[in-house]
């Protein structure tokens, strides 16, 4: 199973290719970053982050569709994951090297998205570098503070160490069940139990992790997407969010999004990015969201 979906995986960039994405290598403090690029005009730039496991392939359909914007479109391959090798340094390593290839790569500012562990990427790049971000959203981020013990019980849901144990969390990780659920399970699996992706679980502490002032500080325009059937991150991680998020963000809860939209609902992804963009690009409120709510402590 697994060489059949890395086989898919090589077809997916491919096809990527073949629609005009090039690749780059962006060489960093802690190794190489792999990417592809694609550049149709004077559009807006946007880069897609994917999440912890995962490489650019998982958001095919996202990458194509965005084209029609006009600009570039940017998507890494974190350090460790896909075309990019483990980075020296470990965990500390993953981050570096994403935020000095992104630096790199985006020359104008961009509309910046991040999934799961590409949402706290795409955080820690928004607060390290706010003058390369024109936009930023943020799909089940990771990255809110917890206690040691919760951290650690959040992480031990990849640490799949029997074959029961992948499929509980492939079940976990989409909204509802699919035909390809099963045939996802050996492959996720094979994917946790390299060296480099134990070794960024052993090594995430909770000083790693997102401060509310540093949430709140980020003046960019914000989009906070956050699926209604998320079974992966915890209901309190959405709780800080929103209440740490600044006042000019806006939140949309679609009840149907798992952890994934990108693979359950990658259309209706792809108009909430789109519509975020032109908004931004316009200068006006995006439309159909709601201000931020934030709950009562």
């Amino acid at each position: 199973m697994m060489h059949l979906v890395t086989f898919g995986a090589w077809a997916q960039r491919l096809g990527l290719r073949a629609r005009g994405f090039r690749p780059r290598v962006v060489h960093s403090a802690v190794g190489p970053v792999h990417l592809l690029e694609h550049r149709a005009g004077q559009g807006p730039t946007l880069v897609v982050i994917h999440g912890i496991g995962a490489d650019l392939t998982h958001f095919s359909r996202v990458l194509t569709a965005l084209r029609a914007l006009g600009g570039v479109v940017i998507a890494p391959d974190l350090p460790g994951h896909g075309a990019s090798p483990p980075p020296s340094g470990g965990a500390g390593g993953l981050r570096t090297g994403a935020l000095e290839a992104l630096a790199e790569v985006i020359q104008e500012p961009a509309i910046v998205f991040g999934n799961s562990l590409g949402g706290l990427v795409a955080i820690r790049f928004a607060l390290a570098y706010p003058e390369k971000v024109r936009g930023l959203i943020l799909s089940s981020p990771g990255g809110a503070p917890m206690e040691e013990a919760a951290l650690r019980g959040l992480l031990s849901q990849f640490r799949m160490d029997a074959p029961e144990k992948a499929r509980a969390f492939v079940l976990r990780l989409y909204a509802k069940r699919h035909w390809f659920t099963p045939l996802a399970a050996p492959f996720v699996r094979a994917s946790f139990a390299r060296p480099f992706m134990e070794r960024i679980l052993d090594e995430a502490t909770v000083e790693e992790l997102v401060t509310a002032e540093e949430i709140a500080s980020i003046a960019a325009p914000l989009l906070f997407l956050w699926g209604g059937q998320d079974k992966v991150l915890l209901p309190e991680n959405r709780d800080f969010f929103l209440r740490a998020l600044p006042s000019h963000a806006v939140v949309k809860e679609p009840p149907h999004f798992g952890h994934c939209p990108n693979v359950e609902h990658p259309r209706e992804l792809i108009a909430e990015i789109a519509s975020f963009t032109r908004a931004v690009v316009e200068g006006r409120a995006p439309a159909g969201h709601r201000s931020v709510d934030r709950p009562r402590p």
